[in-house]
């Protein structure tokens, strides 16, 4: 796997696809949502896991920028003096350096977070009978409950062993129910592994701010559907009833506190969100039951040409200023030639790009 810049800018344009294609979802092809999530989150998830990968495979081909990225490219790398280090060298370093110190922060925060849960951990499940008859009533399964002091929107966290926390507060039964049905769909879902996911894009993306807008539409787009798998059990009186919970559950957030909760939990509650969770709720039931199977195929067909594009196909530069005697073998001296660079020997006749290889075949040395 060679580095180069075509990679970085296919992950970017990833990026930037999958922002403006759930916000779409969202906010303007609202029956979009209600088709086929499940599938649709499978093929974010392998976006997600490719973007974490900024790297050129063997199988990768190569699409060819003659305007846009030749002078990105030159300046990228171009050499400082007589060294062999270039700006893009450098900018590298750095994106190695600051990706596994996020990582690492990462990491440590989970660790830290799951040992502060631990004195706050229901040994005795009689002082809790109110919680615990509704988490057998909604089926709930959790490794452990937790029952913090401190304002927390309830969460689950943890993705092999889930931890249900809830603020150390007086629910009502049915808002209780509704809690804890909720944060049981996350665990179902596998909400929590889309999490991690998201998270570690953001390790990787760091330098680029479209990755965090599309962190808060992502991480709407779970609850949404989250809620839309329960909103199916509930008839239009409880759906208000769910609506008021979900509403109740921003006093529970402590806005000035923002280190309470887990990157791999919904511990925050974002104000905006929870105003597009209600109209959805609140949504009328023909708009709800919206089945369209041509929704469903439009979310796979274009996931998946996403998917498959970032996988095959990476924009690299090319630029004939750049050729030199150290970069060029001739083949037959005038209209063809070999460019060596990031690891691939790359074949050009008459100027254009043919093909991308890793070694030159015997027969042309």
């Amino acid at each position: 796997m060679a580095v180069s810049l075509g990679p970085f800018m296919t992950c970017f344009l990833a990026v930037l696809f999958l922002t403006v294609y759930i916000y779409i979802v969202i906010y303007v092809k609202k029956d979009i949502l209600y088709s086929g999530m499940k599938l649709v989150f499978a093929g974010i998830a392998l976006i997600l896991i490719r973007m974490m990968i900024p790297f050129n495979f063997p199988f990768t081909q190569t699409i060819v920028s003659y305007k846009i990225l030749p002078p990105v490219s030159r300046v990228l790398f171009h050499y400082f003096g007589d060294t062999r280090i270039g700006l893009a060298h450098i900018l590298f370093v750095i994106w190695i350096a600051v990706s596994i110190g996020k990582l690492i922060y990462l990491i440590r925060r989970q660790i830290l977070y799951r040992a502060c849960l631990r004195p706050f951990v229901i040994r005795d499940k009689s002082k809790y009978p109110q919680l615990f008859r509704i988490l057998e009533k909604c089926d709930a399964s959790f490794s452990a409950v937790c029952v913090v002091p401190t304002k927390i929107s309830p969460t689950v966290f943890g993705i092999f062993k889930p931890i249900l926390v809830l603020p150390d507060c007086e629910f009502k039964d049915q808002d209780l129910y509704y809690i804890c049905l909720h944060e049981a769909e996350h665990c179902r879902n596998h909400d929590l592994w889309l999490r991690l996911f998201l998270d570690l894009v953001i390790c990787t993306q760091w330098f680029n701010p479209l990755v965090y807008f599309m962190n808060r539409q992502l991480t709407l787009a779970f609850e949404l559907s989250n809620d839309r798998v329960i909103l199916k059990t509930l008839d239009e009186m409880q759906r208000t009833e769910y609506a008021e919970c979900v509403l109740k559950m921003v006093r529970y957030q402590n806005q000035k506190n923002k280190a309470v909760g887990s990157s791999l939990s919904f511990a925050q509650v974002n104000r905006s969100n929870v105003r597009t969770r209600v109209r959805y709720i609140l949504a009328k039931e023909e708009t709800r039951k919206k089945k369209h199977h041509i929704s469903a195929i439009l979310n796979y067909v274009v996931l998946g040409v996403v998917l498959l594009g970032t996988l095959f196909f990476v924009p690299e530069a090319y630029d004939p200023d750049e050729l030199n005697e150290e970069k060029v073998i001739t083949t037959d001296g005038r209209l063809s030639y070999f460019i060596f660079k990031d690891g691939i020997y790359w074949l050009y006749t008459d100027g254009e790009l043919v093909i991308g290889v890793p070694y030159i075949p015997d027969e042309l040395d």
